[in-house]
């Protein structure tokens, strides 16, 4: 099981050591890109919003970007792959030459771009659950739960490592409140990781953000990020030496991962026991949602 304290701690150098043992080439469906952008230059923008549009056209430049870069190896060296390096930026690991991500949005999926070798698996374990716990926390005030409520109703959940489930604490919250789309984009209101003073916001793991005269976005795409990198860190120690495992790219609320096959079925398990998370003084146990896509 992976646990999560909210304590600070930054992880990315033992990440980028570990990494630092991978050796993994990856190619891209061009093709299939291209289709895409076409799909996406076709959409319908009448009745949208500015930002709406910008977001489209963003992902329509992040795919020519990655077709435009394959269109430059392929004349370098004619190659139509590309050895994976990682580097660290800020706080955060990221792939070079290219880190490819999903597009929820647009419906836009690794599997779509990237070409899965034969004897390899694509692996992606979703813990938005857990962002959205993590969020709930930020946002419970501003959406009318109060600190009082929520001891009343979480009484019987002990403080024992990883002894309540998750669904102990989604029974007390409607569903709408825990949509982790919504908690992202509403204003910063009256949050308990506030300072005295009400004018700095602070992340999970205790980092300071800045000022609050912002939305809950931010703070929510930092928390996980960290999130995703604490993951990232305890998959990567667990098969240190003992399978071949490299990573693709770390999203807010994902973490992409290539397998040999022979080794997809230890990482699943170890996925499956999920994420222990602590939140209002005791630790839930929360389960990713894990898609494999072989190749």
């Amino acid at each position: 099981m992976i646990y999560i304290k909210s304590k600070p701690y930054n992880c990315v150098k033992d990440i980028g050591k570990l990494l630092n043992k991978v050796k993994m080439c990856i190619g891209v469906n061009t093709d299939k890109i291209n289709d895409e952008v076409d799909r996406l230059l076709s959409v319908d923008t009448s009745g949208k919003g500015a930002d709406y549009r910008e977001r489209l056209y963003d992902c329509i430049n992040y795919l020519e970007s990655i077709t435009d870069f394959m269109d430059r190896l392929h004349s370098k060296n004619g190659k139509r792959e590309f050895k994976v390096s990682y580097n660290i930026i800020g706080n955060y690991i990221e792939c070079s030459p290219l880190n490819i991500l999903n597009v929820d949005e647009f419906d836009i999926k690794l599997e779509d771009i990237i070409k899965i070798k034969d004897d390899y698996s694509l692996v992606s374990a979703d813990y938005t659950n857990v962002l959205a716990a993590i969020g709930f926390d930020y946002v419970k005030n501003d959406l009318g739960y109060s600190w009082r409520d929520i001891e009343d109703s979480l009484s019987k959940c002990t403080n024992m490592v990883c002894n309540n489930e998750a669904s102990t604490l989604l029974s007390i919250v409607d569903a709408e409140d825990m949509d982790y789309k919504l908690m992202r984009e509403m204003k910063i209101g009256s949050c308990d990781y506030m300072d005295s003073r009400r004018e700095r916001i602070y992340g999970y793991y205790s980092e300071d953000i800045g000022n609050t005269d912002d939305m809950y976005k931010n703070i929510m795409e930092i928390n996980g990020k960290n999130t995703m990198h604490m993951v990232l860190k305890d998959i990567l120690e667990k098969f240190d030496k003992k399978a071949d495992v490299g990573l693709i790219s770390v999203e807010e609320t994902r973490v992409n991962l290539m397998c040999a096959n022979k080794d997809v079925e230890n990482i699943v398990e170890f996925l499956k026991d999920g994420i222990c998370v602590q939140l209002f003084g005791r630790s839930f146990h929360f389960e990713p949602v894990i898609k494999v896509v072989k190749g």
